[in-house]
């Protein structure tokens, strides 16, 4: 079977939130939230996105205005990953209105079992439900869970989504299929067709490649450095290698290739139709390969576009 995909949303969000706490949280947040992490005795889901916000985060319209020791939010975030499972939803906010955009943003730790907090469900075209939409009503929140700065909470974020996009998980949560798919071509008739042949090596290569390119990542972490255009070039390689896996895995199978996991006698249980549905979601999640593009050409190659 293939890696389980809410599994990994939830692998996606701990990613971000560690080194958030480690970079920019206070020492009681530390110790209060770091060793739980750890153990697997907490979850956390990201409330970043909003109707209106998704690449451009820094969109967000949920405001927190300050009342003596609390922050009172108000708002609602979509596409928020295992909020109906998490104990936390790390949550960027308005903390000035009249702020300038970028300037005006800070990011709270807020328990999603507080009072005005409602989690609905939205179901994927898989019919997985592991995405939903979370609105704030009034919700009260301490100030000693506001983290780093306030008012610096877009470009703390910045940072932290460099080791969301890092993970092996973004070439390897489709490695059983891969692995059974060539096993399945060798044992098959298929094996002496010059076209699959052909594509099998190309996906070979392209996997080699990724790999190496999880490794620099992991290189440039050890050098105690924030792997940013590492993990975009990363990131961007290995999502679209997976979404070209289940392409091709789909169009070998044939017509079997759309039968769903838990059907009897599904050809390599299914994970072909399942990782086929699940890829668009590979390019979109933790940065679109259109901004990762521009991570790349910015920060990556020193490209200016204030020049034009």
């Amino acid at each position: 079977m293939r890696f389980q995909a809410p599994l990994m949303f939830h692998l996606f969000s701990e990613r971000q939130i560690g080194p958030g706490l480690i970079h920019f949280g206070s020492e009681e947040q530390k110790k209060e939230f770091l060793p739980k992490i750890l153990n697997a005795d907490i979850s956390f889901s990201l409330g970043l996105s909003e109707p209106g916000a998704g690449s451009d985060v820094a969109a967000v319209k949920t405001t927190a205005r300050e009342e003596g020791d609390y922050f009172v939010i108000n708002g609602q975030k979509t596409w928020t990953s295992h909020a109906h499972t998490s104990d936390y939803v790390w949550t960027l906010v308005i903390t000035e209105p009249e702020g300038p955009k970028y300037k005006n943003l800070s990011e709270l730790i807020v328990d999603i079992k507080s009072p005005g907090i409602a989690v609905r469900p939205l179901y994927n075209m898989i019919g997985v439900h592991s995405f939903n939409e979370v609105y704030f009503d009034d919700v009260k929140v301490h100030k000693r869970f506001l983290v780093g700065e306030k008012n610096r909470g877009f470009y703390q974020m910045l940072a932290q989504v460099d080791y969301e996009r890092a993970g092996i998980e973004r070439l390897m949560q489709n490695y059983p299929l891969f692995n059974n798919l060539k096993e399945h071509i060798k044992n098959s008739p298929l094996s002496s067709d010059s076209l699959i042949r052909d594509r099998l090596a190309q996906l070979e290569i392209e996997f080699q490649v990724g790999r190496l390119l999880i490794y620099r990542v992991a290189w440039v972490i050890d050098q105690g450095r924030i792997p940013n255009y590492e993990a975009a070039v990363s990131k961007t390689f290995s999502t679209l290698f997976e979404q070209r896996l289940g392409n091709f895995a789909t169009e070998v199978l044939g017509q079997f290739g759309h039968v769903m996991p838990g059907f009897e006698d599904a050809p390599l249980d299914g994970d072909a139709a399942d990782s086929y549905l699940w890829s668009p979601s590979y390019t979109i999640q933790g940065g679109t390969v259109e901004i990762l593009k521009t991570v790349i050409a910015t920060r990556g190659l020193g490209l200016d576009f204030k020049k034009r």
